[in-house]
């Protein structure tokens, strides 16, 4: 399925799961905005993943379990590459 011209938004963007999601997404033709709480340096081996795929990559560190912030990451996702069409929530606390 193409997603040729739409936003995605992924929390948890930079882990495993959210950034293997991010990946195909972006192979499918969507630009990403990654939302997670590593910092950028930790996260940009997965943006320059996906802007390697010729799609733009926001990266925002945010935690999404305080909810006015995740109304500011979109907001911020929102002037940074479009309104998201696409929300994919992958975010996750692992305690032991």
């Amino acid at each position: 399925m193409s997603l040729k011209g739409r936003i995605a938004i992924v929390s948890g963007g930079a882990g495993d799961i959210g950034g293997e999601s991010a990946l195909e997404i972006a192979r499918r033709g969507a630009d990403v905005a990654i939302g997670d709480l590593v910092d950028r340096a930790t996260a940009s081996e997965r943006v320059s993943a996906i802007e390697a795929l010729g799609r733009r990559c926001h990266f925002t560190q945010v935690d999404v379990s305080d909810p006015d912030r995740v109304v500011d990451w979109v907001d911020e996702v929102g002037a940074a590459l479009g309104r998201p069409d696409i929300a994919v929530a992958t975010a996750a606390v692992v305690t032991p």
